[in-house]
Protein backbone atom coordinates (compact mmCIF):
# COMPACT_ATOMS: atom_id res chain seq x y z
CA UNK A 1 0.00 0.00 0.00
CA UNK A 2 1.51 3.35 -0.94
CA UNK A 3 1.82 6.07 1.68
CA UNK A 4 0.37 9.56 1.42
CA UNK A 5 3.45 11.73 1.33
CA UNK A 6 1.77 15.06 2.07
CA UNK A 7 -0.19 16.77 4.81
CA UNK A 8 -3.92 16.27 4.79
CA UNK A 9 -6.71 17.58 7.02
CA UNK A 10 -10.24 16.63 7.96
CA UNK A 11 -13.20 18.77 8.91
CA UNK A 12 -15.02 17.20 11.87
CA UNK A 13 -17.66 18.82 14.06
CA UNK A 14 -17.48 18.11 17.78
CA UNK A 15 -14.94 16.28 19.89
CA UNK A 16 -13.14 13.24 18.58
CA UNK A 17 -10.27 10.94 19.49
CA UNK A 18 -8.05 8.97 17.15
CA UNK A 19 -6.55 5.82 18.63
CA UNK A 20 -3.81 4.23 16.57
CA UNK A 21 -2.14 1.00 17.51
CA UNK A 22 0.43 -0.98 15.65
CA UNK A 23 3.40 -3.25 15.97
CA UNK A 24 6.66 -3.79 14.24
CA UNK A 25 8.57 -7.03 14.59
CA UNK A 26 12.21 -6.46 13.77
CA UNK A 27 13.36 -9.98 14.60
CA UNK A 28 11.00 -12.33 12.78
CA UNK A 29 12.68 -15.40 14.29
CA UNK A 30 11.48 -14.26 17.74
CA UNK A 31 7.87 -14.06 16.56
CA UNK A 32 6.79 -17.20 18.50
CA UNK A 33 7.59 -15.32 21.72
CA UNK A 34 4.94 -12.74 20.84
CA UNK A 35 2.00 -14.98 19.93
CA UNK A 36 0.14 -13.56 22.95
CA UNK A 37 0.22 -10.15 21.27
CA UNK A 38 -2.04 -11.21 18.41
CA UNK A 39 -4.93 -11.90 20.79
CA UNK A 40 -4.83 -8.47 22.46
CA UNK A 41 -6.61 -6.37 19.80
CA UNK A 42 -9.84 -8.43 19.71
CA UNK A 43 -9.97 -8.24 23.53
CA UNK A 44 -9.55 -4.44 23.49
CA UNK A 45 -12.22 -4.04 20.80
CA UNK A 46 -14.66 -6.25 22.73
CA UNK A 47 -14.10 -4.22 25.88
CA UNK A 48 -14.82 -0.84 24.31
CA UNK A 49 -17.73 -2.21 22.25
CA UNK A 50 -19.34 -3.52 25.46
CA UNK A 51 -19.37 0.03 26.88
CA UNK A 52 -21.50 2.32 24.67
CA UNK A 53 -20.45 5.36 26.70
CA UNK A 54 -16.90 4.89 25.43
CA UNK A 55 -17.95 6.44 22.11
CA UNK A 56 -16.49 3.56 20.15
CA UNK A 57 -17.89 3.06 16.67
CA UNK A 58 -16.56 0.39 14.39
CA UNK A 59 -16.22 1.33 10.74
CA UNK A 60 -15.38 -0.77 7.74
CA UNK A 61 -15.72 -4.49 7.06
Amino acid sequence: MPTINRRITASIEGDFVVFLIGARFNRWWKLPQYVWFFSTMPKMLAEVAANPESGFTQRGN
